[in-house]
């Protein structure tokens, strides 16, 4: 608050100054002129520089704002780097998680986490699953969704994506890796209903996911920037080549997870 004052009286002060001098000079030079000890055009210009420099100096104020908003910044950033973490330097990487809950400080009524209770032994791998959207946006089409889609996630951007791309209904529509962040059930029934909403559309379809593109009419398959392989799915499994080779790599990846 005694920052804010300041800056008002900083700047309007200023202001104020440059005001007064024009209109001396004014009043001034006009007595002169009026005596004949100046003439109108140079009146004219020293009018044109006292605007000049009360310009100037009225950027000072701004200046002065910046260089005082820079200044609270840097404490605090000097705040945050001279804290001392709490953490124990000498980890053995032994994570425990004890009765966590949490809720974002914008929904604090809805928890997100509820008692969570979980020990990672040193070197060892722990994972977190569940389906889709656990715990989040309760509210669904009322949710709030932030600038930009700040507060969704990646596989619901995708959606919204591909709803509003629809909407459009467009004659042509280009399909970069359009359900990459989708776990595999909502990958599923996304490519289900895109699948009878694409006909009568030319689509493009670029995806490394081959589970994507079975549907296709041609596949082109390109390898060093060459279209090396096209042809149907059941055509380019046939032939035994890069397509074939990208499907039983996939599928031997899937089987290795499960």
């Amino acid at each position: 608050m005694v920052i804010q004052k300041v800056v008002g009286l900083f700047s309007g002060g200023l202001n104020a100054a440059s005001t007064l001098s024009v209109i001396a000079v004014v009043i001034y030079g006009a007595n002169l002129t009026i005596k004949g000890s100046m003439s109108a055009g140079d009146l004219t210009s020293f009018i044109l520089y006292s605007l000049t420099v009360g310009s100037a100096v009225s950027g000072l104020s701004s200046l002065y704002t910046v260089t005082m908003k820079a200044a609270g910044a840097s404490r605090r950033v000097f705040q945050l780097l001279d804290r001392v973490s709490s953490m124990p330097n000498d980890q053995d990487g032994e994570v425990e998680l004890d009765d966590v809950w949490f809720a974002y400080p914008s929904r604090p009524s809805h928890m997100i986490l509820k008692g969570i209770t979980l020990k990672l032994q040193p070197g060892s791998k722990v994972a977190l699953v569940g389906p889709s959207g656990g715990g989040k946006f309760p509210d669904n089409y009322k949710t709030f969704v932030g600038e930009r889609g700040v507060r969704l996630s990646g596989g619901q951007k995708q959606r919204i994506a591909i709803a509003r791309a629809l909407l459009m209904d467009p004659k042509i529509l280009l399909l970069d890796e359009a359900t990459s962040a989708l776990d595999a059930e909502s990958e599923y029934l996304v490519q289900d209903a895109m699948d009878s909403l694409m006909k009568g559309r030319t689509v493009l379809v670029i995806a490394h996911r081959l589970s994507t593109v079975k549907s296709a009419n041609i596949v082109a398959v390109i390898s060093d920037g060459q279209i090396v392989e096209s042809g149907t799915h059941d055509e380019l499994l046939s032939k035994d080549g890069v397509y074939t080779a990208l499907v039983r790599r996939q599928l031997q990846t899937a089987k290795t997870e499960i």
